[in-house]
């Protein structure tokens, strides 16, 4: 009785352990923080009367990087100012004018009638009549030309008031501010200097959203894709944090020398980017972290 009891408890666990799923194990690696990074530049030409670059500091999106003096700019604000004054000046010597040629024109309108009927009972000779009307012809002419002159001032002044537009936006690009959260890594001007558009003013590592490199073995690269999640373990933090695939080489490579897995490290693997949110500044640049991937074992 008791060998039989026991045959059937080792035949059950048999059978149960076949019927078992496939187990998972977790796959550990190191790798470091760090940063997507972007480049700071000038927008324009000129001295920089104002700079609040500090290397290692950390900054808000909107922080006051640098400011560009924009005196030059300001001048030539002045004096495009100017021409629309001067031209709003003519717009209004045209409706002056305007309102005596239309004076002009009726006097005329009265003198040609009157002539007409004179030199029609010979009272008068022909070449009076002729006079008035070349006249009349040409104040008509006159009056016909003061929308066209009236269209090229406006004209002028939209091309001038674009030209004040530009002036205005270069004005508000000579504050240079930070374009998101995040760390300043690189200085590469000092107050007081000149710089010209394009010129490289500073790094922000952006620390919103870092980053981490894993290699994965070659048997794990079919199990694995971008999305799945990837739980990142920081030394002295009970709580992990959680990380995402986003990207993953489509070339082996050997595992770098700094990168060590429970397995082995001179093997060839896949290049895996992590991308972890950081809304709270937690990871910092250069951190080493713990990466965890679960994987199947076939």
């Amino acid at each position: 009785m008791y060998y039989r009891v026991l045959w059937i408890v080792i035949i059950g666990s048999l059978l149960f352990a076949g019927c078992r799923q496939p187990q998972k194990d977790l796959f550990r690696t190191t790798g470091s923080i760090e940063a997507y990074q972007v480049d700071i530049r000038a927008s324009g030409a000129g001295k920089l009367i104002y700079s609040n670059i500090r290397e290692g500091t950390a900054v808000k999106a909107g922080h006051l990087f640098t400011v560009i003096d924009t005196t030059a700019l300001h001048l030539q604000k002045e004096a495009l100012s100017t021409k629309i004054d001067g031209i709003a000046i003519q717009i209004q010597s045209l409706a002056h004018k305007r309102s005596q040629l239309e004076s002009r024109l009726a006097y005329l309108n009265k003198q040609h009638q009157r002539l007409s009927s004179l030199a029609a009972s010979d009272g008068i000779s022909q070449d009076k009549v002729d006079e008035i009307t070349m006249e009349r012809d040409v104040v008509r002419s006159q009056l016909a030309d003061i929308p066209v002159s009236r269209d090229n001032f406006e004209n002028s002044v939209k091309q001038i008031r674009d030209q004040i537009a530009q002036l205005n936006y270069h004005i508000r690009e000579s504050r240079i501010t930070a374009p998101a959260t995040g760390m300043l890594l690189k200085r590469y001007v000092n107050p007081g200097e000149r710089v010209q558009p394009g010129y490289l003013l500073a790094t922000l590592g952006l620390t919103d959203t870092v980053w981490a490199m894993m290699y994965l073995p070659e048997p794990m690269l079919s199990q694995v894709t971008t999305g799945d999640p990837v739980t990142v373990i920081l030394d002295g933090k009970p709580n992990p944090l959680q990380g995402r695939i986003e990207w993953i080489a489509s070339e082996a490579e050997f595992t770098p020398k700094t990168v060590y897995t429970e397995d082995t490290r001179v093997s060839l693997t896949y290049g895996a980017r992590v991308r972890i949110p950081n809304p709270d500044g937690v990871l910092k640049i250069g951190m080493p972290v713990t990466l965890q991937l679960e994987e199947y074992q076939p």
